[in-house]
């Protein structure tokens, strides 16, 4: 009788079992416990045997001096039910891991940070959002904002990406517009969402064509206010936060 963690087998009838029963029990906790090491190169990519799977919980993933990883290092795990396992990035590089073909994204963790995954033997999925970090966006303008102008920006230290529709982002004014006021979020000055605030102080956050949005290292992200505003001047206190996470 096999499983998929390819344990030692005991039968019923078998002679010695308990020394069976021992060694398996050995093999369950190292595929918890035990750790293998993966270092990258410049062709940033390594990949992770089946039975190397079985038997480690953590893929240690670290990168050698020469040639060094370039850009993004893919990490290539066997197709078979895994379930958990852990991903501890210690390069400086984001590190994407995935089997071979599979049909959902594959989970990133950024430089430094670990994930805690699920492999079903078709698909790497991230358990509890492990594999990225939030990265939350505010923005503020206490003043009355003046006609078409620039509110607040962000200059972007890492790649961020936000989701669909700026799902989970929320906002605040003291003092509500006397007609629906639509800011614009811009990237390096081209629209990717808005931002509509009603009469009764309700947030509307929308994403151009109801999609994520990605942002780079280096990206100027600006929240713009309406040109002609509608009855600018009853509106007041104005703060938001677009909630993102790292890419």
């Amino acid at each position: 009788m096999s499983n998929d963690l390819d344990t030692t087998p005991v039968s019923e009838s078998q002679a010695n079992f308990d020394v069976a029963v021992n060694d398996q029990v050995d093999e369950v906790v190292d595929s918890l416990t035990k750790s293998v090491a993966k270092n990258a190169d410049s062709s940033n990519a390594v990949s992770v045997s089946e039975a190397e799977l079985q038997r480690a919980g953590r893929i240690v993933v670290g990168e050698v001096a020469s040639p060094a990883p370039t850009g993004d290092i893919t990490v290539t795990v066997a197709a078979f039910r895994r379930g958990r396992f852990i991903v501890i990035n210690n390069t400086n590089q984001t590190v994407i891991v995935q089997i071979s073909g599979q049909s959902v994204t594959a989970p990133r963790i950024p430089a430094g940070l670990a994930g805690n995954l699920d492999s079903d033997g078709s698909d790497v999925r991230p358990l509890d959002g492990s594999s990225s970090r939030a990265y939350d966006l505010p923005f503020r303008s206490a003043d009355t904002p003046a006609d078409g102008v620039e509110l607040d920006a962000h200059v972007m230290v890492r790649d961020v990406i936000i989701p669909a529709n700026m799902s989970g982002s929320q906002g605040r004014v003291s003092a509500n517009p006397d007609a629906s006021y639509e800011i614009s979020i811009k990237k390096n000055g081209g629209e990717i969402g808005t931002v509509t605030i009603s009469t009764g102080g309700a947030f509307t956050f929308a994403t151009s064509g109801g999609a994520a949005q990605s942002l780079e290292a280096g990206d100027v992200l600006t929240a713009v206010a309406p040109s002609p505003s509608p009855d600018e001047s009853s509106l007041a206190g104005l703060s938001f936060t677009i909630k993102a996470r790292e890419a």
